[in-house]
């Protein structure tokens, strides 16, 4: 992390971090990362304090000013690292959980609330309801449902999820990945990119959809294969021709009985009912609700919305530095996660994950990804190696 090609690529400008000072690139990344829940000076005790180094404790305002030298980005490349080498080192049946030996990948979007401010009100937009006037941003997150990985997001606009997921996101998922969508995103342009491309579809369909949908809503059959022909909009039709995506797709349809009673209809390019039952395809769009549980967490638990700052690069920072963190946490509590299954207990046993990042008393660290005592001064982990100090600590007691 602190190599020189990263501090380069990953700084404003070329003039910054050249000097050795007490803020260095690494030390600001990993306070931004420490802080976001506390006060910063707070945040700079506890820094430099496991530094050993309390008498150079910079001022909260020597810090405000480095953080500004820092790309948000820097955090996105971290995260892609935590995945990769996941990926890369659990491989399949060694804890990386796959489905048919693929990748599920849930996308959707969830609103942030932002500090009211010039700056963000131009970048996100003003919204209003009866009693005040208010920013909000759309962000989008590719998760991995079965791995518990949030493998990128994006901010924009509020309403602006389709158009992440196609501009900003797309390059982060891979052929053969199954897509999981609701029924927000059955954008035909967006299929037929996938199907292009490799990817399949697991959809939700509402009651209005295309033609070819209702019909099969208002008939017998509980699954069916059809052709999606294009829409006959001139944006939809422009786009496939200057794209030269297909104009027809063959998918299936499968009507799912959900435990209210109520009929669910499920479009799928995975077109084979011998190798992928409906039930399982069933199974896969339920997988999605785990996003939920996702977006619930780093809401929650990680407290995402109580930004460190009210610049605009200071919730990118902040945003993107909490989705490296909830993959850093998801990677972390698997094995441990692992292990409590094998209690008997009279209900399942679980990391308590509200205190996955916490330091408890007694000298015992409860789960705690950034430690100086336990990983260094350096402060970030860059390769999944690295973990095995977490095993070693894990294991005999001392987490």
């Amino acid at each position: 992390m602190a190599g020189r090609a990263i501090v380069e690529q990953y700084r404003k400008e070329p003039k910054h971090f050249v000097r050795e000072r007490v803020l260095t690139f690494t030390r600001v990344v990993v306070a931004l990362l420490r802080g976001h829940k506390l006060a910063l000076q707070n945040t700079l005790n506890k820094v430099f304090g496991e530094l050993g180094e309390v008498d150079q404790v910079p001022s909260a305002s020597a810090y405000c000013q480095a953080r500004q030298k820092v790309k948000p980005e820097v955090f996105r490349y971290l995260n892609r690292v935590a995945s990769a080498d996941y990926y890369r080192l659990g491989g399949t049946g060694n804890g990386v959980a796959r489905w048919h030996g693929r990748r599920v990948v849930g996308y959707d979007g969830t609103l942030l609330n932002v500090p009211d401010t010039p700056a963000l009100r131009e970048i996100y937009g003003v919204h209003s309801n009866q009693y005040t006037s208010f920013v909000q941003a759309q962000a989008g997150v590719l998760y991995d449902v079965l791995n518990d990985i949030g493998l990128e997001g994006a901010l924009g606009r509020v309403g602006s999820e389709q158009a992440l997921l196609q501009d900003e996101l797309w390059e982060r998922t891979q052929a053969g990945d199954v897509l999981v969508l609701d029924r927000n995103f059955r954008d035909y342009a967006l299929l037929a990119k996938a199907v292009q491309s490799g990817r399949d579809i697991v959809l939700r369909c509402a009651h209005n959809g295309p033609s070819v949908v209702r019909v099969f809503w208002d008939s017998p059959a509980v699954e069916q294969c059809v052709n999606l022909p294009v829409p006959q909009t001139a944006s939809t039709r422009r786009e496939v021709r200057e794209r030269q995506l297909p104009e027809s797709l063959p998918v299936r349809l499968v009507k799912v009985l959900l435990s209210t009673g109520e009929t669910e209809v499920l479009l799928t390019t995975l077109q084979d009912a011998q190798q992928f039952p409906a039930q399982e395809v069933a199974q896969v769009y339920g997988w999605r609700w785990r996003e939920e549980t996702y977006f619930g967490r780093i809401k929650g638990i990680f407290e995402l919305e109580r930004f460190s700052g009210t610049t605009p690069q200071a919730i990118q920072q902040d945003f993107f530095g909490v989705l490296f963190l909830a993959t850093l946490e998801g990677i972390l509590v698997r094995r441990p996660q692992t292990q409590l299954r094998t209690r008997q207990t009279l209900t399942p046993a679980k990391v308590n994950r509200a205190l996955s990042y916490v330091v408890g008393g007694g000298g015992k660290k409860r789960y705690l990804a950034l430690n100086f005592a336990t990983y260094g001064a350096t402060g970030l982990n860059t390769t999944m190696a690295d973990f095995a100090k977490w095993d070693r600590a894990f294991y005999p007691g001392s987490i």
